[in-house]
């Protein structure tokens, strides 16, 4: 069997320790591992934190909600 997706779900920083980066830092971190581990994509779901998703290069698959990641 051959993963088809990875999920990713409850990334949070702290407010006092945001605007330095560390969710970048997290994502970056997935999105390598993801790809070492050959996983094709990325999951998740968000209304909150959708321009920090993009930022990073994901994707809206249902707006205001689904955001997919492809990999590799």
């Amino acid at each position: 069997d051959r993963t088809t997706f990875a999920w990713l779900c409850d990334v949070y920083v702290p407010r006092e320790a945001r605007g330095r980066g560390l969710a970048k830092a997290l994502l970056a971190a997935v999105r390598a591992r993801m790809e070492e581990y050959g996983v094709p994509r990325v999951l998740l779901v968000t209304s909150s934190a959708q321009e920090l998703y993009r930022s990073v290069g994901y994707d809206e698959v249902e707006p205001g909600k689904w955001m997919i990641l492809p990999l590799g």
